[in-house]
């Protein structure tokens, strides 16, 4: 048992093994494309994300497959997914923490995309990247912590 107390370890690897793809697909193989599978990233994220070459990384003269929030997203659920092993005893699985937790990183995405819109500030790529990364790390903490409330109620 892993993460919370009474979660499968299936669960927990199921997770990560989609939360890794999508962090290393997402990438686009901007770093290392030996198979030319940058394009097969693209087609896989077109449907996701808009893709707009402005507001994404670039390395080796490839764009990433998706956007920097898009990819920050992933990162972030990547990120959860190693994480929360380690933090599990400090973490209480409370759904509604989850939820507040999750609309608080929603709050802030759409904060940063109307201030952006409405010229009170340019958003960087960074910035983008940065508020992507908390809203993955929710959607772990969520799943998870959903996935743990249903197994104790059996």
């Amino acid at each position: 048992m892993t993460v919370f107390t009474g979660i499968n370890n299936h669960v927990q690897g199921l997770l990560f093994v989609i939360a890794a793809f999508l962090f290393i697909f997402s990438s686009g193989f901007i770093f290392f494309d030996p198979l030319n599978w940058n394009s097969f990233a693209h087609d896989l994220f077109k449907t996701l994300c808009h893709q707009f070459h402005w507001r994404t990384y670039a390395a080796n003269d490839l764009y990433m497959a998706t956007c920097t929030r898009c990819f920050g997203i992933y990162s972030g659920m990547f990120i959860g997914c190693l994480s929360i092993p380690f933090i599990r005893k400090k973490i209480k699985p409370v759904f509604i923490n989850a939820i507040i937790f999750i609309v608080s990183t929603l709050a802030f995405n759409f904060i940063d995309f109307t201030g952006n819109f409405l010229g009170l500030w340019t958003n960087t790529l960074h910035s983008r990247m940065m508020l992507g990364i908390p809203f993955g790390f929710s959607i772990s903490y969520l799943i998870l912590t959903a996935y743990y409330i249903q197994t104790q109620k059996k």
